[in-house]
């Protein structure tokens, strides 16, 4: 069985298929498999575009949703798994496996399925600390925050597939295991990646649950991506034991090395996706302790027998038959024609990636015009201004100029909006002044949202309509809702916080005006610091040295008990940018050492 890996997809399905197409052709064989090692990309509509972990200019559909829709079909069976860069809505839906789009199938947040009789496992995401021992608490729709930490690797999910007592073929994991680069050529590694030096010789490049699954499943090859540079590497697991063959890609761009093509031993039968009896076994053992708030999984609670499980399951293979569920349409497929969704404007005219090639189309449709005309009239009130933006409108739509140049007409899917119009807008002063101003908006609401409880507006002397009564008892019901959350999440929260306390900080600010004896009524008793306290709205952004103090005293007092804590790490990841450019099929002398001889 023939079998080509491909590192970060990045939704450039189109270019990876036509590259396999061609390397068959040139070099006559038959691909058989395709497997992805991450970011996907499995993007439907306009409104995946909101979950996915990009940054915002380079958020775009590329082309996963010619295959969702059935405009195009996979040319090769594909399995994929997740990773830091998703439309995590979509990909929650099939958390535990499934297809995403005809050919197309996902292996889940962890999974195990055979293709053929060759097994193949995978584990979604990346390696967080600070995430790892919480249930997937992620609600829709999702925040920010919610965005980046659904694809957090979970320790339900590990241990489930560190139950895996059958031999694993092939294992997919987005982020490498940590100590991979023991194994492998690390002077070169470090030729390529300089700035990896320092992670490396303080154990932190990678992830330390793939390390654990690679040493108990001891899979024959584990493939993976997310760094962007290829690495091989021989793991040797004991003297005389079993190996496993390691190796990294890179990401979907020209030049790059994000595609090899293996060889690996099959029996006969045919070459097509069936259900894994032991995962499914497992999957149902586990499945009553699936952690669906922020606190981890209670296995105390598995009652279900392991052999029972098996027996049970391969009863439903046997009654409906080992292949997956057929594919079927969950939600509204993207239309290219109606590129803006409810008839609201976007900034779609002003973006040349989008205006230049539905405008030759003849495909825009008029709630974009109508959009486009009431975001003038909106954004600049001076009607000389509007005119003047209108007359340069049209050397923007005939392209003429520097409009037209060669690397203009390159730059309207390679550049962001906000940089091709900074760059090639020069004969159209205002009009690239008013479109630098609408394409640098945002699209979402939460870079402007606080804390957005109920008392943070509605209980203010000027806002508030309610019965003291009924005040009373939200506060009351409130309170213990929050006591109720921290004594839930006990077991993963360090409740002892203190890196963030400035013990100077009050002999150089003084103390801050305090209002927290204020009555909400005069006479009634409820203060501002009661409502406050309950609703969590005005907590301090530093402490200082009395209540500093204090809490150490009671620390020093109250008696320790054992618990893993959490390292509260920064969320924040690195994000290439240029990994979100599209790229072009790779040239036929760049097929060398494409295929594993």
């Amino acid at each position: 069985m023939r079998i080509a890996v491909e590192g970060c997809m990045h939704g450039d399905l189109d270019n990876v298929y036509a590259t396999l197409l061609q390397l068959q052709e040139v070099e006559n064989i038959k691909i058989d498999l395709l497997l992805c090692c991450g970011d996907f990309q499995a993007v439907r509509n306009e409104k995946d575009l909101e979950s996915l972990n990009a940054p915002l200019k380079y958020r775009s559909m590329n082309s996963f949703w010619k295959y969702y829709s059935g405009e195009k079909v996979a040319p090769f069976p594909t399995i994929f798994i997740g990773g830091n860069h998703e439309a995590s809505n979509y990909l929650w839906e099939l958390y535990y496996g499934g297809w995403a789009a005809p050919q197309i199938y996902f292996l889940g947040f962890a999974g195990v399925i055979k293709f053929g009789n060759i097994r193949i496992g995978g584990l979604s995401g990346i390696y967080k600390s600070h995430d790892y021992n919480r249930g997937h608490y992620e609600k829709l729709p999702y925040n920010q925050r919610d965005i980046r930490s659904i694809y957090h690797v979970r320790e339900y999910d590990v241990h489930k597939l560190l139950e895996v007592e059958e031999p694993i073929d092939i294992f997919l994991s987005h982020d490498w295991p940590v100590g991979i680069t023991d194994c492998g050529n690390l002077k070169a590694l470090l030729r390529q990646k300089p700035f990896f030096e320092q992670e490396i010789q303080e154990g932190t490049l990678g992830s330390r649950p793939a390390a654990e699954l690679l040493a108990k499943l001891r899979p024959s090859y584990w493939f993976s991506a997310h760094l962007h540079c290829k690495f091989a590497a021989l793991v040797q697991h004991e003297k005389d034991g079993p190996s496993t063959k390691f190796l990294a890609l890179d990401k979907c761009l020209p030049g790059r090395k994000f595609l090899q093509v293996i060889e690996i031993e099959s029996g006969p039968g045919p070459h097509e996706l069936q259900f894994d009896e032991e995962w499914l076994a497992i999957t149902r053992k586990y499945n009553a302790v699936l952690p669906l708030t922020i606190r981890r999984a209670n296995y105390s609670d598995v009652h279900l027998d392991t052999e029972q499980c098996h027996q049970f399951v391969r009863n439903k293979l046997q009654t409906r038959g080992s292949k997956p569920f057929e594919f079927v349409q969950t939600a509204p497929c993207y239309n290219p024609s109606h590129p803006v969704a409810n008839g609201v404007f976007h900034g779609h005219i002003l973006n040349p990636g989008l205006f230049y090639t539905n405008n030759e189309n003849k495909t825009l449709d008029l709630n974009v015009w109508k959009g486009y005309h009431a975001c003038v009239a909106k954004l600049v009130p001076d009607e000389a201004m509007q005119d003047k933006i209108g007359q340069e409108l049209g050397v923007y739509m005939q392209a003429d100029g520097i409009l037209g140049l060669a690397s203009a007409i390159r730059g309207r899917t390679k550049l962001a909006p906000v940089e091709w119009w900074m760059q090639f807008g020069y004969e159209v002063p205002n009009l690239q002044q008013f479109a630098i101003r609408v394409q640098s908006l945002t699209c979402r609401s939460s870079g402007c949202e606080r804390n957005w409880s109920v008392y943070e507006h509605i209980h203010t002397k000027k806002r508030n309509k309610l019965e003291l009564k009924k005040l009373n008892d939200l506060v009351f019901v409130k309170y213990n809702r929050t006591l109720a959350r921290r004594y839930k999440a006990r077991n993963i929260i360090d409740p002892i916080l203190l890196d963030n306390i400035d013990e100077a900080n009050e002999w150089l600010t003084g103390a801050p005006e305090n209002h927290e004896e204020e009555e909400v009524f005069e006479g009634e008793g409820l203060t501002f610091g009661h409502v406050a306290m309950a609703s969590e709205v005005e907590e301090s952004v530093y402490g200082f040295r009395g209540s500093t103090l204090r809490s150490k005293e009671r620390v020093s007092t109250s008696t320790c008990t054992s618990r893993t804590l959490i390292n509260e790490a920064s969320d924040e990841e690195e994000d290439d940018d240029d990994q979100y450019n599209n790229s072009n099929m790779m040239t036929l002398q760049e097929f060398g050492d494409l295929v594993e001889e």
